[in-house]
């Protein structure tokens, strides 16, 4: 994290602490990670590990309830954003959200007749017994660096299309 080290930061609870908190309200810089779709999941592990060393709850045990207070709230914000940006999902969902475009993949359905065609038949080649694990993988394989060349090209309407479909791919996958 820039500037001030994080423990001094857990030290001035109050107003402080909330300017903290509203500058690392993007998963990416609370995670020092650069903020694109294509993650080292690696490097985000290694990171994520890190500052929940330095910002468990446990080490707050004997400090002021403000402090454990913020030590609780920041840790449940670094969990937040880990699982995130783990999630090609809900990374693109997320970056989406950081680009202006909301997208509620509960409520919001694909309007493409023809994918509508192919879940439909998927399902039933599924409920055949038919084996299509290697092609879901493929199609999952594919979006992801559609997505990827999406993102990079600032392509946000085609982004919220593919993860739509990256959604349907990889919940079918479960």
């Amino acid at each position: 994290m820039k500037g001030l080290s994080l423990s001094i930061r857990m030290k001035k609870a109050g107003a402080a602490v909330v300017r903290v908190f509203r500058l690392m309200n993007n998963y990416f810089e609370l995670l020092q990670m650069p903020q694109e779709y294509d993650v080292d999941l690696e490097q985000l592990k290694t990171r994520y590990e890190t500052v929940r060393g330095q910002i468990h709850p446990d080490r707050f045990a004997n400090k002021s309830d403000a402090e454990k207070r913020v030590a609780v709230q920041y840790s449940a914000l670094l969990n937040d954003a880990y699982q995130t940006l783990l999630s090609p999902v809900k990374r693109a969902v997320y970056l989406l959200k950081l680009g202006g475009q909301d997208l509620d993949l509960e409520h919001e359905t694909i309007a493409d007749e023809n994918f509508l065609v192919m879940q439909m038949q998927l399902r039933e080649r599924i409920d055949a017994g038919e084996d299509v694990k290697s092609e879901i993988e493929s199609n999952v394989k594919e979006l992801t660096e559609l997505l990827s060349q999406a993102f990079s090209s600032n392509q946000l309407e085609k982004a919220k299309f593919l993860t739509q479909k990256l959604q349907f791919f990889i919940k079918i996958k479960v």
